[in-house]
């Protein structure tokens, strides 16, 4: 796989590597960004005589073949190449003709263009009020779970996405475990892992966020719903939320590598973002991904999409996975005034969500100077430390912490039993969608009483992922949610590639940077993250609030 020793995530119980200057380094991303979204890259390395613009392809061997096209695209192109064994697939710079040739190789399943992703935004209007994750947990029955000895203790939750700061509520020792950065930002030690967008910490405190006593032994009411399950962080995306399918396959393919070694039990993967498609999930090689971490024994939990359309946003496309969409609870307790949140993607007749979860005005951990913090902050930020947000992300979070109760109490589950119990406990309201539709799930019954022995194997058509990358992508790909002011969180010039081919290979998942004491910093806790520099005026002043963000460089065509 090309990943490097990994021998000290266990030996160091998961704990994260040191984090210092973030704000500064944040800073400093956000306004490289802002200078040079776009960018194209080169490769030295193209095929002798071969001419044109180099682009990267996404490249499936048949079955068996995966060996030989490797040690014939080495000799051709071995300065930019990425193996994904797991999938069968390789990621490789080449030009146009030479990818054309490799089309009509026999050890070649398909040949694809990569393209561009975005994770799902969310809306943060600061009207309404905010629904708290107390009362989450009791609408999800997560409290009487956790009652009964079902808190997520043993499970690792898998979170593909922008990264985890370390947050009041994610800071306990290995409570959160750093893979792999795939970003533009991962050869960036001061960014490496960190979530500079905002987006992944949001989604990690829904999972499994836990506070913990203070100096006088009490807490804050901060809990997610598996607040003792252990995140896998994989960051795929970079400040402004921007990855692409290679960087999202490759973090899937990690995940189901690393699922069971070097001390982690991956048992879940959370998928909060989603694109258009034009095409069947069948084809479509991120669903194609997304089903292979499916059948290797880990429960996928995708958002069903924010764009209130009837086609599920990719991956949510694909049957075998568990999509979810966006309940509006209004905030109380009373199932009657509960709706289905009107951004939310229901599905159609072929393809519907399988559940329903709070998704809207939801309490989350904020990344303080991220640019989810500094973009939305007047309409989303609650106080100094919480942050409001809706979307189908959201409910998709919030499910992957049922699941990981589930779990824990009944660890031999299968996937399609996991779907089972929670589709088969829920609580459905029929005037949501219909008698039949989906429901809220019920982490208790799911866990404690539901019958597992009832399910059957799924049996749909499995995907085979040879279609076109570009034809999973529908108009900016991105399916958001306009923000307050008519601003979302993705633009057409957030389509760009955010490849760093650096980030794949050789030397930079290797050494220090998985081994040693960079695992075991102390500058978690330290004033770094408490002091001025997070709160003062540096943060609020016409730097952060004034035309330099507000000009035509931010709001004007280069973001539309």
């Amino acid at each position: 796989m090309g990943w490097g020793p990994r021998a000290d995530v266990a030996r160091a119980g998961g704990v994260r590597r040191a984090r210092t200057g973030i704000v500064v380094g944040v800073a400093a991303a956000l306004a490289a960004a802002a200078g040079g979204a776009g960018t194209s890259w080169t490769v030295a390395d193209a095929v002798p005589g071969d001419s044109g613009p180099v682009a990267r392809y996404v490249v499936r061997a048949e079955p068996g073949h995966l060996d030989p096209l490797l040690g014939q695209l080495r000799s051709q192109h071995p300065s930019d190449l990425t193996t994904l064994a797991s999938l069968d697939t390789v990621v490789v710079a080449l030009p146009a003709s030479a990818a054309a040739a490799l089309r009509n190789d026999p050890d070649v399943a398909d040949v694809t263009p990569d393209s561009s992703v975005q994770l799902l935004g969310s809306q943060y209007d600061g009207t309404g009020p905010v629904e708290p994750m107390s009362t989450i947990a009791h609408l999800l029955n997560a409290d009487k779970a956790w009652d009964a000895g079902a808190t997520g203790a043993g499970v690792d939750v898998a979170l593909v996405d922008s990264g985890v700061a370390p947050v009041a509520g994610l800071d306990g020792a290995g409570q959160v475990v750093d893979g792999p950065d795939f970003s533009s930002e991962g050869g960036q030690p001061n960014l490496r892992g960190l979530d500079t967008f905002g987006h992944g910490t949001f989604m990690a405190g829904l999972i499994a966020g836990h506070d913990r006593p203070d100096a006088t032994g009490s807490t804050a009411a901060y809990e997610g719903i598996a607040p003792d399950a252990r995140l896998v962080s994989v960051k795929v995306a970079d400040a402004y939320g921007r990855t692409s399918v290679s960087q999202v396959i490759a973090g899937i393919d990690w995940v189901v590598d690393h699922a069971h070694s070097d001390g982690l039990d991956i048992r879940v993967l959370n998928l909060s973002f989603g694109t258009g498609s034009v095409q069947s999930y069948l084809l479509d090689p991120l669903a194609y991904a997304a089903e292979v971490a499916w059948h290797a024994g880990i429960v996928v939990v995708v958002s069903s999409g924010n764009d209130g359309g009837s086609t599920l946003t990719d991956p949510a496309a694909d049957p075998f996975l568990l999509a979810v969409g966006a309940l509006d609870t209004g905030a109380t307790d009373r199932a009657v005034d509960d709706r289905v949140a009107p951004f939310t993607t229901i599905g159609n007749a072929d393809r519907t969500i399988d559940l329903l979860a709070p998704g809207v005005h939801v309490q989350g951990l904020r990344v303080p100077g991220s640019y989810v913090d500094v973009r939305y902050g007047d309409t989303g930020r609650i106080d100094s430390r919480f942050f409001r947000g809706s979307g189908t992300s959201q409910a998709a979070a919030l499910t992957s912490g049922v699941v990981a109760l589930v779990l824990q109490e009944r660890p031999d589950l299968t996937p399609d039993q996991v779907k089972f119990l929670l589709t088969s406990t829920d609580h459905t309201h029929p005037w949501l969608l219909g008698p039949d539709g989906a429901g809220v799930p019920d982490a208790f019954h799911a866990a404690f009483t539901g019958q597992p022995g009832n399910a059957l194997p799924q049996r749909y058509e499995r995907s085979t992922g040879s279609g076109s990358a570009n034809g999973g992508r529908s108009g900016s790909g991105s399916g958001n949610v306009p923000s307050p002011g008519g601003a979302s969180w993705a633009g057409a010039s957030w389509a760009a590639d955010a490849w760093d081919g650096a980030t794949w290979d050789g030397a930079s998942w290797a050494g220090a940077s998985w081994d040693g004491a960079s695992w075991d910093g102390a500058s978690w806790d330290g004033a770094s993250w408490d002091g001025a520099s997070w709160d003062g005026a540096s943060w609020d002043g016409a730097s952060w609030d004034g035309a330099s963000w507000d000009s035509t460089g931010w709001l004007g065509q280069s973001w539309r």
